[in-house]
């Protein structure tokens, strides 16, 4: 399933839940990298948070960050451009904003 992305030119910021399937993350960070993409994944996904940011970096035309934080750190970053939130739950920092409806996996 291609990936889905809030409409407009401007970055994203991705955020992801330890169990989302790291394909659906790679898609995701792939579909973005010509927008810019800033990903926060889960504290309990940061080994192959780092593995998998090692393999894309440098093909991504330096258009891929990652950041490490919890939900404080996710937070500060939601208003910072489009917002993805990969998980089945629904996301922690906006409520009732269909932008960060989880998209399916």
């Amino acid at each position: 399933m291609p990936a889905t992305l809030p409409p407009g030119d401007g970055p994203l910021i991705v955020l992801s839940a330890a169990a989302t399937a790291l394909a659906r993350i790679v898609g995701v960070l792939i579909a973005g990298a010509g927008r810019g993409v800033i990903w926060k994944p889960a504290p309990r996904a940061a080994a192959s948070a780092h593995l998998l940011m090692r393999a894309l970096g440098p093909v991504s035309g330096m258009r891929l960050a990652m950041v490490q934080g919890d939900h404080a750190t996710g937070a500060l970053l939601a208003g910072q451009g489009g917002l993805v939130w990969l998980s089945r739950a629904p996301c922690p920092l906006v409520v009732n904003d269909p932008a960060t409806a989880p998209l399916p996996q």
